[in-house]
């Protein structure tokens, strides 16, 4: 199954070779790997299905191959393939869902295009994993039926007191010729409890016990003998349905015995420590507890040599004269186990002792001449130290990958390596992995705050300016900020870059204030702001920290998100009016109902689409724009026209009611509120 850092392997249905290369090269530049190839007829549809593809990306129109027809040849071949079609309007959208498109996307739409994809493609690592889930249950309950019909323990399943199935040895140990004759029989008729309540109490009410319960009691034959039996209850599932799975052993067994078995089971028989299952158990269950304390890794340094000096015969006495140095500097009370030929670990629970405990076992490592056989060994350790998490096993398996990292860093050997979060953070930036630039970015404060003047038509008291983020990568190259964010997903980092814009703008916004009284700032903010209940209380408190009036602060949002999450809109709309705040949508009239759907969205402002700009020497395009703002001046709206790059284009806009401009050709974003406003409305 692909993961999310595997190449992307796009199918493009395109007449146009150099619109499919285009596609291609978006993905790449977004940072994914990826490998394409172009159908544009049936028969290289059906070339291109030999091999195995994760995304169809198809044209408005193809002359020799339409989407229904490719949608119909791929699932005749049963080839589960997410499908997305460029539109060439908005309007377009729902014909391409009824011809069997799982979207459809505006063809200018890029960013659009890779969220959309990104999602689809995560949908069918989903699919691809559970399908993959299923095929390996089925193979599991297979080799569990096998064990089970060829255990040498007595195992039945129980369900509201009967037997529902029963496995050979069961039925050989009750004197049955066949677990048939078992099966719907009571529990009861075959077993005595000596605790005959509890054994009741069980059969009914096993979904509410953990773990595992003994009890003793006698087993009756079929012949009506009886046998000494102890019997051990825990709950179930048989073929999908909870149960209760009861495990009968004849006799009395030797506890003292079974104690000793399950503490050899644990142990490493060369050297007497823990073994890798039980130290990672371990390991597993700390984490799980929040004790705190660090995972230490010790690797013997040169051990393909040694093994090559001393040979397989003798390389077990070293390992085991070394566990016995580890476990006299580390104590006996240390967890300590092999979990590799060449590896131990420790779990240590004081992480502030650890360097100086670590030290001095590696100096009396390399200081000790260990005898193996007629020979005297020297060697050193290489040793990574990484603290503990709070979390279940996968925080744990990071947890010994970082301790692993440590010790693989270590080079040359004998020294110590502990784990460093920032360097770590930096190495998965230098990867390109997105969310540790974004981490990186915020620890450092590497994010450049620029400002760019919204400047009115018509005079006013207010200067405007709108805020916005970039970043930069250590060439000085301006990294996709939006596709950064998006890649992020979910998860908290995209609200703390929001917060960050936020808190940087009011305090450079407090200080304008100090000379311009009248100063406001549009702040665009995305999905994880909209989505947070507690953003108006943190704004609340933020603003009074800055001593700034709420009305000072416009947040923005893109008015696809706003659509998508109209409740939260709305809530929020009631927060930020209770503290004074405007509220702002950009990208407005994408869609051909846009101004249908408006009295829903409680805005004042409304930033129009860049491409609603584009080619005002149209007269059918100047028509739709000068429709579109009379009706966003009827419902009160104040507008915004961005990307003004020329004069011409803001001549064009002068009449059209638009109230403010916004673009290069006044002034680009920069890192201050300089923009003369008195100028400019001259």
């Amino acid at each position: 199954m692909p993961t999310e850092n595997d190449t992307i392997r796009l199918l493009l249905l395109q007449d146009s070779q150099n619109e499919a290369e285009r596609l291609a090269s978006l993905f790449r530049n977004a940072g994914h790997a990826t490998r394409s190839q172009r159908a544009d007829s049936p028969e290289s549809l059906q070339e291109a299905l030999q091999q195995p593809w994760d995304l169809l990306i198809a044209a408005p129109h193809n002359e020799r191959l339409e989407l229904r027809a490719a949608l119909d040849a791929i699932h005749a071949q049963g080839i589960d393939l997410p499908c997305l079609q460029l539109v060439d309007n908005p309007s377009a959208v729902l014909a391409a869902l009824q011809r069997g498109a799982d979207d459809g996307i505006p063809r200018s739409a890029d960013t659009h295009l890779l969220l959309a994809a990104r999602r689809e493609l995560r949908s069918l690592r989903a699919r691809r994993a559970a399908r993959q889930a299923e095929r390996a249950l089925e193979e599991a309950e297979k080799r569990c039926q096998l064990l089970l019909d060829s255990s040498v323990n007595a195992i039945a399943y129980v369900h509201d007191g009967m037997h529902i199935h029963v496995n050979p040895a069961y039925a050989e140990l009750f004197g049955y010729a066949d677990g048939d004759d078992v099966a719907c029989l009571p529990v009861i008729d075959l077993i005595e409890s000596e605790a005959d309540s509890e054994l009741r109490d069980l059969l009914k009410n096993h979904q509410q016990r953990d773990g595992q319960t003994e009890l003793r009691g006698h087993g009756r034959r079929a012949d009506g003998s009886r046998f000494a039996a102890r019997l051990l209850l825990s709950a179930a599932r048989f073929e999908g349905e909870p149960c209760l799975q009861l495990i009968v052993h004849a006799g009395s067994d030797n506890a003292e015995l079974e104690e000793r078995l399950r503490e050899a089971s644990s142990l490493d028989p060369v050297t007497g420590l823990y073994n890798r299952t039980h130290l990672l158990d371990l390991l597993e269950r700390q984490c799980a507890a929040a004790q705190g304390g660090s995972l230490a890794l010790l690797r013997i340094d040169h051990y393909a040599q040694l093994l090559g000096d001393i040979g397989l015969a003798d390389i077990d006495q070293l390992r085991a004269a070394c566990a016995a140095l580890l476990r006299e500097r580390l104590g006996a009370e240390t967890p300590l186990g092999r979990i590799a030929d060449d590896t131990f670990a420790a779990l240590l629970p004081d992480p502030a002792q650890a360097e100086a405990l670590l030290g001095a076992l590696l100096a009396q490592a390399a200081g000790n001449l260990f005898e193996v056989g007629a020979r005297s060994v020297q060697l050193t350790l290489s040793i990574g130290v990484a603290p503990l998490e709070r979390g279940d096993a996968q925080v744990a398996q990071r947890v010994l990958q970082r301790a692993h990292r440590c010790c693989e860093q270590v080079g040359d050997g004998n020294g110590i390596k502990l784990f460093n979060p920032a360097e770590e953070l930096a190495a998965a930036a230098s990867r390109g992995d997105r969310q540790a630039i974004l981490q990186q970015a915020l620890d450092g404060n590497a994010f450049e705050l620029l400002f760019q003047p919204v400047v009115s038509l018509h005079g006013g008291a207010h200067e405007h300016y709108q805020a916005s983020l970039q970043l930069r990568d250590a060439a000085g190259a301006v990294l996709p900020l939006a596709e950064l964010l998006a890649a992020a997903g979910d998860g908290p980092l995209p609200l703390r870059v929001e917060r960050w814009l936020l808190l940087q703008a009011m305090r450079q916004l407090a200080a304008r204030r100090e000379r311009a009284a009248q100063t406001r700032l549009f702040v665009d903010l995305g999905a994880a702001s909209l989505l947070d209940g507690e953003l108006c209380n943190w704004l609340g408190k933020a603003l009074g920290a800055a001593r700034l009036p709420g009305s000072t602060l416009i947040l923005q949002f893109d008015e696809a998100e706003a659509g998508r999450h109209l409740k939260q809109l709305r809530q929020l709309a009631e927060g930020l009016a209770a503290l004074g705040c405007g509220l702002a949508l950009s990208g407005f009239g994408r869609h051909a109902n846009a101004l249908g759907s408006l009295p829903h969205l409680p805005v004042a402002f409304v930033r129009l689409a860049p491409e609603l700009l584009d080619g005002l020497d149209e007269e059918a395009r100047r028509a739709a724009l000068g429709e579109l703002i009379a009706g966003l001046r009827s419902q009160h709206k104040h507008i915004v026209a961005p990307g003004i790059d020329s004069a011409g284009m803001l001549t064009s806009l002068w009449q059209t009611g638009i109230h403010y401009v916004q673009g290069p050709y006044l002034q680009a974003p920069g890192p201050r509120m300089d923009y003369d406003f008195e100028a400019g409305q001259a």
